[in-house]
């Protein structure tokens, strides 16, 4: 074998794609880590974490940013930077601040000016598409390094252009290359001859009026859709191979992204003959291997107008993609090389004429799906009425399976290698699948609507958000079902039930005398159940009628009231009542040899508990509880993983947990909780903790540092929780659906996100300090709020409907919630509320350079200046002197602020 050449071997490597990749060449021999340690930048990897890995691992001069968050402290230490991602930067310092506040040109601090300053002084090429204010674009230009490459959209390059020229800045110091996305012309670019401007324009409209415009000379204009004009003139426009998702940000051209693609095509000139070979010869010509074709107009249908049949020609063998956008037609796909089909089109039918290849089909907003084959004549083999009974063996070889926005669908398939099923937003459609591989199986709003699946293979099988839905399951292996936010579902189980959780669902029915290891029941209405599980959970149900207690051996009664429990614990060995009130348990025949009674008022637990080996009882009031020999009045478990595989299930029957000292970084913990249990996660380092649709006690996180990358920005899940503490966590991202009493966030960088759509997420007190928060939810209101020194804090001030106390806030515009009753400023400076405070007691202590509308003249203050309020009579008021309230009436006129 031939010695690879080091300069070779170092280009090689700059395109793999992870660090695992990077470890494995480096254990081949000595030569190839010499090659790595000799790498003066990193190579082109699609991931923050391997691209921080790697510069802290080998120190290499340039850091290839590749549109990613890399740290700062990696920014810091390189000498160049490449592909830097501006708008990661934009968005850490503006938080959830609207676009307005971004065109009022919201001011950053000191801070992070100067850490802007020391970045862009190193950076040669960086990409934007966020607004930006004036003052960032003044800290980019004066401090940019000559010959900078800049990608951005088309107002980021105007606004550039402007202030360049206003700073009167020497036109070397213009970028080198400017690549632009927009649909304009570049009409107001100047200098064009001087500058290398790149425009990328997706407006088929344009392209055709292309040589009728006046585009400046030398610029150049590129597209990625393939426009051909019925004239022989030449347009100004070349083609690309990208789409611009995958151009300006690090997304890879991908069947699992419907905005990425290689070339976008026109149906009308796919199926033109002339225009087909050209269009062929620039996919071949770029290898285009992910291809979209698009309707050529839209067109105006009628009630009861027939579908117009459009069959997409053979397209070359380098395309493994397609993507199709034809609506209100019969789309005939006859295809020998695609093997990922995405098909969007409303109201409209499918026939696939050839499937052998295809591993991944997507269908949107289909209504009739047809499924034959052609011999090589052309000739259909199979009608109709047969394929329905021959689609079973149609697709050999697919693993995705998603029915997106679907109507009247009748689909019967077995589908041997499929890993993955979705049916999304689908309305009467019948499915039934069979099939020994699949992994996963997701049902989200779907109504009037029947799948049955026969299954070889362990799989959660989850249901949400689903009306009038029918779900059959045959299978002589155990399966786990999950039914959330859903009505009106009938549940058929063929199979042993290992899991069954129904969560926030009405009128659901289980129908089928099958085993179960647990059946948990969570804030829902049962109709009928007739499995027979051995551990019961119920959280605040409304009713229990109907329900099969007297066979199971674990019971756990959770926040019930006003409820009567009798004859129902005969096979009974374990039970736990937590947070009960005004319950009566009548226990006749029973086994009980365990009982925990938590956090109940005026509950009585009458009954004799003759082998009962262990009582556990805690922060009960006014409750009747039995005797028994060992009683415990605590009941907690410390927990602390050393496991390093990915996921750790947690089982949590305690009422307090805490969990502790993780820093592997590796571990998803997925946490299942029966009792309202309180948890506490302290000092730990990159922990991913999963407890959605879990409802907790007092749930708290300390100490927590998150230094790994998450797409979604979403480390913590949550269901429902009394109080959440986050206290000295850093860039930790939060999802949960409501907290009742207190949210309290003190030295934090937390986004949080209310993931529960129209639930009303009301906390008793918010209390935010010395923290930045990020997308705080719009739709979460408290009774009284206090902010200390925050950032990210106005969606809780808009929303605060009590008692609002602002300490230390500078320098931003506030709306006051319309029935928030009183508001006290302390140490407050620059702030304008845009809203009338007439009627609220509004109190200020030591504050400044302030904007006030108070037409009640009811403003109390001390030790405050220069705080000016506008009333009906006066469009301003003097400064306050320290301790003072001047005001003459009358002296300066009325004014009115909505």
């Amino acid at each position: 074998m031939k010695r690879l050449d080091m300069v070779y071997l170092m280009k090689v490597v700059l395109h793999v794609m992870s660090m695992g990749d990077i470890k494995n060449i480096e254990m081949i021999n000595k030569k190839c880590g010499i090659a790595i340690n000799s790498l003066k930048i990193n190579p082109w990897f699609t991931s923050k974490r391997d691209i921080n890995q790697f510069c802290k691992t080998f120190n290499p001069t340039t850091c290839n940013c590749n549109s990613l968050d890399i740290d700062e402290s990696v920014l810091m230490k390189v000498e160049k930077i490449r592909n830097y991602d501006l708008d990661s930067f934009i968005g850490s310092i503006n938080g959830n601040a609207t676009r307005s506040q971004l065109e009022r040109n919201l001011e950053i601090t000191e801070e992070e000016k100067e850490k802007l300053i020391k970045i862009i002084q190193k950076v040669e090429s960086l990409i934007c598409l966020s607004d930006v204010s004036d003052e960032i674009f003044e800290i980019i230009i004066q401090n940019m390094k000559k010959r900078i490459k800049i990608r951005c959209g088309e107002t980021f390059a105007k606004m550039f252009d402007e202030i360049f020229e206003e700073m009167n800045i020497n036109e070397t110091m213009y970028p080198s290359e400017m690549i632009i996305h927009g649909d304009g012309d570049g009409r107001w670019i100047k200098n064009a001859k001087k500058r290398n401007i790149i425009f990328i324009n997706e407006n088929d409209n344009f392209i055709k009026k292309s040589n009728e415009l006046k585009i400046p000379k030398g610029v150049k204009f590129y597209s990625p859709i393939v426009v051909l004009l019925e004239s022989k003139k030449k347009i100004n426009i070349s083609y690309i191979r990208t789409s611009i998702i995958a151009l300006f940000t690090n997304i890879q051209n991908s069947f699992e992204s419907s905005d990425t693609f290689d070339i976008k095509i026109k149906f009308d000139d796919i199926t033109d003959n002339e225009k087909r070979k050209k269009i062929y010869t620039i996919i071949n010509k770029f290898y285009a291997n992910y291809i979209m074709v698009i309707d050529s107009h839209q067109l105006l249908m009628t009630k009861n107008m027939p579908l117009i049949s459009n069959e997409i020609p053979q397209l070359p063998e380098c395309v493994e993609t397609l993507q199709a956008r034809i609506s209100y037609s019969d789309i005939i796909v006859n295809q020998k090389y695609i093997e990922n089909l995405d098909i969007c089109s409303f109201n409209s039918s499918v026939e696939l004429l050839t499937t052998n290849n295809l591993k991944a089909l997507v269908l949107h907003g289909i209504a009739k799906l047809k499924i034959n084959k052609r011999d090589n004549k052309q000739q259909i083999i199979k009608d109709e009425k047969e394929g329905q009974n021959e689609n079973k063996n149609i697709f050999p070889n697919l693993e995705v399976l998603r029915l997106n926005d679907c109507s009247n669908l009748n689909i019967d398939l077995t589908l041997d290698k499929l890993l993955e099923l979705k049916i999304v937003k689908c309305d009467n459609c019948k499915v039934n699948i069979k099939s020994d591989s699949i992994g996963s199986i997701t049902l989200n709003g779907n109504t009037q609507s029947k799948c049955k699946f026969s299954l070889n293979k362990t799989n959660l099988i989850q249901v949400k958000n689903s009306e009038d839905f029918k779900l059959a399951v045959k299978s002589i292996i155990e399966q786990n079902i999950e039914i959330l936010n859903s009505n009106q579902l009938k549940l058929k189980p063929k199979c042993p039930i290992h899991v069954l959780t129904i969560i926030h669902s009405k009128g659901v029915s289980v129908i089928g005398n099958e085993r179960c290891n647990k059946m948990k029941l969570v804030k829902s209405t049962i109709n009928k159940i007739n499995i027979k599980p051995k551990r019961v959970v119920f959280k605040s149900i409304e009713e229990c009628i109907g329900t099969p207690l007297k066979e199971a051996e674990e019971i756990f009664i959770v926040s019930m009231k006003d409820c009567v429990f009798e004859k129902l614990f005969d096979k009974c060995q374990m039970l736990c009542i937590d947070e009960c009130e005004n319950c009566q348990f009548i226990i006749n025949k029973n086994e009980i040899k365990e009982m925990k009674i938590t956090n109940c008022k005026n509950t009585d637990i009458k009954g004799e508990l003759k082998i009962i080996k262990e009582l556990v009882t805690i922060d009960n009031e006014g409750c009747n509880i039995p005797e028994a020999e060992n009683v415990r009045t605590e009941d907690t478990e410390i927990i602390e993983i050393k496991e390093k595989s990915k996921n750790v299930y947690i089982y949590i029957d305690k009422k307090h947990i805490i969990i502790r000292n993780i820093h592997n970084g590796n571990n998803r913990i997925i946490i299942t909780v029966d009792l309202n249990s309180d948890v506490t996660v302290e000092n730990s380092e990159n922990i991913l903790f999963d407890g959605e649709y879990e409802y907790f006690g007092n749930l708290k996180l300390i100490n927590q540092d998150i230094k790994r990358e998450v797409p979604d920005y979403c480390l913590i899940k949550a269901g429902f929780t009394n109080s959440l503490t986050i206290n000295h966590c850093n860039n930790m991202g939060f999802e949960i659906y409501g907290i009742k009493k207190s949210l309290e966030i003190i030295d934090s960088t937390v986004r949080i996100n209310c993931t529960l759509d129209g639930y009303n997420f009301v906390t008793n007190t918010v209390h935010i300090e010395n923290s930045k928060l990020f997308d705080y939810p719009a739709c979460a209101s408290s009774h009284k709020a206090i902010i200390d020194n925050s950032t990210g804090v106005d969606s809780i001030i808009s929303h605060c409907k009590g008692e609002l106390i602002l300490r230390k806030l500078n320098d931003t515009v506030l709306t006051l919630n319309k029935d928030l009753k009183k508001i006290k400023m302390e140490e407050c400076n620059g702030i304008d509320i845009e809203n009338n405070v007439k009627g609220k007691d509004v109190k200020m202590v030591r504050c400044h350079d302030m904007e006030i509308v108070d037409t009640s003249n009811s403003i109390k203050t001390i030790e405050c200046d220069n705080v000016e309020v506008i009333t009906e009579e006066n469009q301003g008021m003097e400064g306050f002197m320290p301790g003072n309230f001047k005001y003459v009436p009358g002296e300066f006129g009325g004014m009115f602020f909505f």
